[in-house]
């Protein structure tokens, strides 16, 4: 909807996993070199852990991407698998028929596609994705997998993305096993305040902007503090806050365009910038107070009365002066004051002709 207006070829941020958008800070580089080695040098189960919305799925899907072309890949998103639903799952994708309906049948025909692919130096990599969501059984069964081998390297390849929650599970005593075997840990992380205004950018720039931003770098900070650095978060905000500005038709994204898109995602009335973030505006008369719980209103007529509130003028009164009181130094005694005596007046001079008073 605002992409012509901004200059942009598609959506810059949409929440799908497009590996096109992928933002390569300086962790998510390391991480992806790191699941690169562990898959070319054979290490078996690698564990890759990340909060909700840190770009997990975009991440395994730019590892698919960046494979060999001798590598086979799958890529599991339903994690909720029984152990012989997982094994069908894993030959299916690879494009191999089920023969057999039982676990035991169905692993063999992985297992002799795997040593057919170790024969001819391919590798094979399976990435389950939400791995926190899969039972005790079915990481058994990946523990199972992973045992498939040749002398000098393992066969199958293993990335278990998934939250927090899956290192808490795998501490369990019954999967200490397949915890030992990780050979690989990876842990993301939020993106810092710089690193999300470089994400921003690095966004728009893959969706076609050629001119400068439209973001500012205090909006940026501003949708850094709410999301935390969350890449999710981060897309949510700054996809309405191009939509609020494309609706005020507006070049750039300012703190007050990203306040009001923050409120549009929380669902909260869309008050002016003037009134602050959280206070509503003062009402303007003539307005229908509603009642108050306890049947009355405190400004307008009570409830059930046909009376309409009193318009209250908007015109301000003068000021009155306070009246101000004598103090100690003013209101003194009448017995200390001085009685000031009138100055005695000078004598009027008499006019004289010769030195001889005209009275004499």
């Amino acid at each position: 909807m605002y992409e012509p207006f901004f200059g942009l070829d598609s959506s810059p941020f949409g929440l799908t996993p497009d590996p096109r958008f992928l933002f390569r800070s300086r962790v998510h580089h390391e991480i992806l070199s790191l699941l690169l080695y562990g898959v070319t040098t054979s290490k078996g189960v690698m564990l890759l852990l990340g909060d909700v919305g840190t770009g997990k799925t975009t991440l395994c899907r730019a590892l698919l991407r960046e494979l060999p072309a001798e590598a086979e890949s799958v890529l599991l998103l339903n994690p909720h698998l029984s152990e012989t639903e997982l094994v069908g799952a894993i030959l299916d994708d690879l494009g191999l028929e089920r023969r057999g309906k039982t676990r035991g049948e169905l692993m063999t025909v992985l297992s002799q596609h795997l040593l057919a692919a170790g024969g001819q130096g391919k590798s094979v990599l399976v990435v389950v994705d939400e791995a926190q969501h899969m039972s005790v059984e079915a990481l058994e069964q990946v523990r199972i997998l992973s045992t498939l081998e040749a002398p000098d390297r393992k066969l199958l390849q293993i990335v278990l993305a998934g939250q927090p929650e899956l290192e808490a599970k795998l501490v369990r005593a019954e999967l200490r096993q397949l915890n030992q075997r990780i050979g690989i840990r990876c842990r993301l992380r939020p993106l810092a305040e710089r690193e999300t205004f470089r994400y921003v950018e690095h966004r728009l720039r893959a969706a076609g902007l050629g001119g400068s931003l439209p973001f500012t770098w205090a909006a940026t900070a501003r949708i850094h503090r709410y999301s935390g650095g969350v890449p999710r978060v981060i897309n949510l905000v700054c996809d309405r806050a191009l939509s609020t500005a494309f609706a005020g038709r507006q070049r750039n994204v300012d703190v007050d365009t990203v306040k009001a898109a923050i409120r549009s995602l929380e669902g909260r009335p869309h008050w002016p910038a003037r009134w602050g973030e959280s206070s509503p505006p003062p009402p303007s008369w003539p307005w229908p107070w509603p009642a108050s719980p306890s049947g009355s209103g405190g400004h307008g007529a009570r409830a059930g009365s046909s009376r309409t509130p009193r318009v209250v003028s908007s015109r301000r009164r003068p000021r009155r002066r306070p009246r101000r009181l004598p103090g100690p130094s003013q209101a003194a005694r009448p017995s200390q004051r001085r009685s000031r005596s009138p100055l005695p007046r000078r004598p009027r001079n008499l006019s004289t002709r010769d030195g001889v008073s005209s009275r004499s």
